[in-house]
């Protein structure tokens, strides 16, 4: 192997590896936001079933 074949396949390796880092950002990102919406949806029915146990409207 001369010195050229070296840096090309360290610069192909440098390049793979950038666009697995950007998949992985963006596979977070979606991870992320799905993991907020889940998250609100479970605290909005505990808030409902709380309500519903405590019913203040009907004193």
């Amino acid at each position: 192997m001369n010195l050229a074949s070296i840096v090309t396949n360290a610069v192909d390796h440098v390049q793979s590896g950038n666009v697995a880092l950007q998949t992985a950002k963006s596979l977070q990102k979606k991870s992320r936001k799905c993991m907020m919406i889940s998250i609100i949806l479970i605290l909005i029915i505990a808030l409902i079933i709380v309500l519903s146990i405590l019913k203040p409207w009907k004193k």
